[in-house]
């Protein structure tokens, strides 16, 4: 890199705020927790009333335990449940 690029980037980088831990963190978990909203929104409106309530206590699980294989299981056995009753 020429120098003069190089100055410029040092000087954009001077620019921009140092962000501190707990900035990164709130905007972050801002970030999930909004996600996580979404998430739930969606669970509720495509499945019935006591899938909603398993995928989303999986959902919580999952995290708790830092396991998705918990959500993603049952999202598995949920799909082959409906692909039998299709084929009925």
């Amino acid at each position: 890199m020429g120098k003069k690029f190089r100055s410029l980037l040092d000087e954009l980088d001077s620019m921009i705020p140092e962000r501190d831990k707990y900035t990164v963190l709130e905007s972050r978990a801002s970030h999930f927790i909004q996600s996580g909203i979404n998430l739930i929104k969606l669970i509720e409106e495509n499945f019935s009333p006591s899938e909603a309530d398993e995928l989303t206590r999986r959902l919580f699980n999952s995290l708790r335990g830092r396991d998705p294989k918990k959500f993603t299981r049952k999202i598995k056995q949920l799909k082959e449940s409906q692909e039998r009753d299709n084929d009925k």
